[in-house]
């Protein structure tokens, strides 16, 4: 009988184990905030991995979150137009994601009106991080009328420690902003821009002030997927587009801008590039050996079409590719390179453009499987010692000057089972 008794109880503790193991875990209600409540106050009150609600409401607010948190919003407006409510803070900023922060979720608000300020750092922003943030989710959000969006800014300091982990997802927003962020995702937003940006969104590897012996800066693994880019009065800037990659080196260092996926995105009807990629280095007389190169970039799958300029232009790229886009309309070339290298332009239709693919002293290229037709001028160029690029399988008709065009500057390109009406300059 004993036996059987230390059988029983054995055998029921298991199973209260197992309960136990099993039990669905349960979270501590969210704290709710409503208005005529001090929301900075909420949060500070919050435990370090907690819920802060914000329930429906006005609330003229500035907040600081500088704890993992996740700040969640029943259909809250977050308004930066004075006067600020009793006994809060209104500064020029929504929120404000504190150097040092890591797992914060930012979700459903309206953010609006915050455009007091000047550029960047001090202007009027809806989401801002200076500093080492990591594990930010921002989705979800309604933001206009703010002088910037959402800025995951850094100063480009040497040593300044950089972002990581970002994902901006499902907002509709003016512009997003990224200085030395890397592995983030940037995804299903609908952005528009507006007289007053030029952005869209940016993507920026950047030291402001450093030495040529600081160490490399890398900014690496960025995807940025099925946006909608349309414009709305945005700014006529050749150096710029509704999407933006750029590397910089000022002072001699070493900057990287690699590893980006740009794919599945519409854009249209900008006052500049559909797509802008570009990469500078600054006088190397004063400032010897700087390196600042855009590399491992993959362009697949957008639709750009109508934009004032040029459809995709990169400047200073190298070991990328662009891959089955849809570039028409645009009031420049459909894809413009300069000085770009080792690229491979594949399987792109490129219609009714002032240019369809445009080289100029761009070499180690292979330009092939693209269709390119009915452009205002050429199909396809290859000018200002563009060299040992390889051109083939093309379809290049009914460009209105000539399909396809080598100037005399150009040498050890090959043109090869390309399907084509005219040609000039071979």
């Amino acid at each position: 009988m004993k036996t059987i008794q230390r059988v029983l109880f054995v055998g029921l503790l298991l199973i209260v184990g197992l309960m136990a193991l099993y039990a669905p875990s349960v979270s501590a209600a969210p704290t709710q905030v409503y208005p005529g409540d001090n929301v900075q106050a909420k949060i500070d009150a919050t435990p370090a991995g907690g819920t802060v609600l914000v329930n429906q409401g006005v609330y003229h607010q500035s907040v600081v979150i500088s704890k993992s948190l996740t700040l969640l919003s029943d259909r809250a407006v977050l308004d930066g137009s004075e006067p600020a409510d009793t006994g809060t803070t209104l500064g020029h900023h929504a929120i404000d994601v504190a150097e040092g922060t890591t797992n914060v979720v930012i979700d459903g608000f309206e953010i609006r009106n915050y455009n007091q300020g000047g550029f960047r750092t001090n202007a009027g922003t809806g989401i801002l991080a200076y500093y080492a943030t990591s594990y930010v989710t921002i989705r979800n959000n309604n933001m206009h009328d703010n002088r910037a969006d959402i800025w995951a800014y850094n100063y480009g300091d040497e040593d300044a420690p950089h972002h990581n982990h970002w994902t901006i997802v499902n907002n509709n927003i003016n512009d997003i902003f990224c200085t030395n962020l890397s592995y983030g995702v940037i995804s299903g937003n609908a952005v528009t821009l507006t007289e007053v940006t030029d952005i869209g969104i940016r993507i920026e590897a950047f030291i402001r002030y450093a030495s040529p012996t600081a160490d490399p800066l890398t900014v690496t693994d960025i995807n940025i997927t099925n946006n909608t880019i349309r414009g709305g009065g945005g700014a006529a800037f050749d150096f710029a587009g509704g999407i933006t990659l750029d590397a910089t080196s000022r002072h001699g260092e070493k900057v990287y801008l690699q590893n980006v996926r740009v794919t599945g995105n519409e854009i249209s009807d900008l006052a500049s590039n559909g797509i802008y990629v570009s990469s500078f280095v600054g006088d190397p007389d004063t400032h010897p050996g700087g390196i600042a190169e855009v590399r491992s970039l993959t362009i697949q799958n957008n639709d750009i079409v109508r934009n004032a300029a040029c459809g995709t232009k990169m400047e200073g790229v190298i070991q990328s590719s662009l891959l089955g886009n849809t570039i028409k309309s645009n009031g420049e070339a459909g894809i413009q390179l300069n000085s770009v290298t080792a690229c491979n332009i594949n399987s792109n239709i490129v219609n009714r453009n002032l240019d369809g693919i445009s080289l100029d002293a761009s070499s180690g290229n292979t330009i092939q499987n693209n269709t390119t037709s009915r452009n205002a001028c050429y199909g396809i160029s290859l000018a200002d010692l563009s060299n040992n690029n390889l051109v083939r399988l093309n379809q290049a008709l009914y460009n209105a000057t000539f399909d396809l065009v080598q100037d005399a500057t150009c040498t050890g390109n090959v043109w090869k089972n390309n399907n084509f009406g005219t040609k000039s300059g071979f």
